[in-house]
């Protein structure tokens, strides 16, 4: 009973059924006529084969390649590295000494630059990052790749410092943030093997010659000051140990202790010695608790 009142004597094709007949009758047809056209013109065709051996190759010469081809987006970083040890103070002043030197380039529009500790990017007190911005590239005639090739001589000669240059890729693969555009992670069970191949490594990889500021984030070498309390003499001056820790990091970290609110904006207060006083170890005997 449902056949007889859903199925019809005959084959009746739709309008779509038509037209997709239709196309593919055409398409059929004007494949036929090509075809003989081709076996009857084989030098032309030959030579058409030719000419596309020849231009693949001229493209695979001239077309950038890699893993992931660099994106011009007008910008790229500069990350600078001085020695293990350097103060904040003197990384400000090396980083507006390269600013300078980057900012001289006519295709360069604007920077920004970060110096110290970057959270959760790599970074150390030694280390500063500078973030420049190109002029749009309809504006310019040079890629990113090519100004960063013509600025990396005029930083690399600057005397205490490792500048190192690379462009954001399009698509980051891992999740760890590096100041270059590959990275190779070197792990072992042994520590202190560990500390004397890395150095090694990074030797034998600066050697190749296809590699380009070839640099490490191994910090093993950073000057530091060990302070041992004496917790019965601080107990019998009625001292405690947290006191002298929160006295130093106060003088050295340094601490926020309050917040001025102004109609339109607030200012943190932070509590600490003055730079001359935070520069050499001897400033430690200036400090007194009670």
């Amino acid at each position: 009973m449902l056949c007889s009142r859903f199925l019809r004597y005959g084959n009746r094709n739709g309008f779509l059924e038509r037209t997709v007949g239709w196309a593919f009758e055409k398409t059929r047809d004007l494949y036929g006529r090509s075809l003989i056209w081709v076996l009857g013109n084989r030098p032309v065709m030959l030579a058409v084969f030719l000419a596309v051996v020849v231009g693949s190759v001229y493209l695979y010469t001239v077309v950038p390649k890699g893993f992931i081809p660099d994106t011009d987006n007008d910008n790229f970083n500069v990350n600078i590295e001085a020695n293990q040890g350097t103060s904040y103070y003197q990384m400000v002043t090396y980083s507006e000494r390269v600013s300078k030197i980057i900012l001289q380039d006519p295709d360069v529009e604007s920077f920004f630059t970060r110096t110290g500790g970057m959270g959760g990017f790599a970074g150390a007190s030694n280390t500063s990052n500078i973030m420049v911005n190109l002029v749009p590239r309809q504006q310019r005639k040079a890629g990113v790749a090519d100004i960063v090739n013509r600025l990396r001589p005029r930083v690399a000669a600057l005397p205490g410092l490792r500048v190192t240059m690379s462009i954001p890729q399009a698509i980051r693969m891992g999740g760890r943030m590096a100041r270059s555009s590959f990275d190779y992670t070197l792990s072992g069970p042994d520590l202190e093997e560990l500390y004397r191949q890395g150095p090694r490594m990074e030797r034998i990889m600066a050697g190749l010659p296809a590699l380009v500021d070839v640099a490490s984030d191994l910090q093993i070498r950073n000057p530091r000051v060990n302070i041992t309390v004496d917790r019965d003499r601080a107990a019998a001056l009625q001292v405690h140990w947290q006191g002298v820790a929160s006295a130093l990091y106060e003088a050295f970290g340094p601490q926020m202790v309050s917040t001025i609110y102004a109609p339109n904006d607030q200012y943190r207060v932070l509590l600490e010695l003055l730079p001359q006083y935070r520069q050499h170890t001897d400033s430690l005997k200036l400090l007194y608790l009670r």
